[in-house]
């Protein structure tokens, strides 16, 4: 297996272009995958172990349609912050083929106004997202989406949809196996409104300390939560408040 020393803050991948990281350990000071620009895609394949630093996917306005996917049984550990569109939109990370990512603080939509419509997948049985914190739409951003599926599973301290004013943002849990488990808090609209949370075709959540919907502020309005279908459950340990 190929190895690389801790290099400086780096792209790993230029703007626009394709890189595979295939059987490969390596330990890098931070990683940026769209610095200005759109379509650019590194996988990180075949057992594949990355160390990082802070992690920007889409980090500029103009940088759209970034792409990072962690398969087939790869890790990459950062004991910071994971940005999937810091200010760009429709920037994605694919955690599928149980793949693993770590993370302190992980925000799908980071800042205005540019940061709409990422995505984090989480897919396949034995993928994990273990994210200390979890936001959706920080700072205004906008249809910001988590989506965990096929048995795929998150694992978190804190969980926001909508805060600072980010609008619509949703996250889908859905199908048996597929887990988002939440110690703490786990909140639909903080100082935001139009937040969607889904659980269905038998997914399941755990939320522990304090939970609900429209939880701080009063523009947390129009906050919705959904739990259908048979198997599905969202399990609350704590409180429970619902505006």
């Amino acid at each position: 297996m190929a190895s690389a020393p801790l290099v400086s803050h780096s792209q790993l991948v230029s703007d626009g272009q394709t890189a595979v990281l295939d059987g490969v350990t390596t330990n890098v000071a931070g990683v940026t995958i769209g610095t200005n620009g759109s379509f650019t895609l590194l996988v990180v394949t075949n057992g594949s172990s990355v160390t990082s630093g802070t992690v920007f996917i889409g980090m500029n306005g103009s940088a759209a349609n970034n792409r990072l996917v962690v398969s087939a049984g790869s890790v990459w550990d950062n004991p910071g912050n994971f940005y999937v569109g810091h200010n760009g939109s429709f920037n994605k990370l694919d955690v599928v083929g149980a793949s693993t990512v770590t993370n302190v603080y992980g925000y799908i939509g980071g800042d205005p106004p540019n940061s709409s419509s990422n995505t984090v997948l989480v897919s396949d049985p034995g993928s994990l997202w273990q994210s200390t914190y979890v936001y959706l739409g920080q700072s205004s951003g906008t249809n910001n989406q988590l989506i965990i599926t096929n048995g795929g599973k998150v694992v978190s301290s804190f969980g926001v949809l909508g805060t600072g004013g980010g609008r619509g943002n949703s996250a889908i849990v859905t199908g048996a196996g597929s887990i988002w488990t939440n110690a703490g808090n786990l909140s639909i609209g903080d100082y935001s409104p139009n937040s969607v949370f889904i659980v269905t075709n038998g997914g399941t959540v755990f939320s522990g300390t304090l939970s609900g919907l429209g939880m701080l502020g009063t523009s947390s309005v129009s906050n919705l939560a959904i739990v259908t279908d048979a198997g599905s459950a969202w399990t609350i340990a704590g409180a429970f408040y619902v505006g």
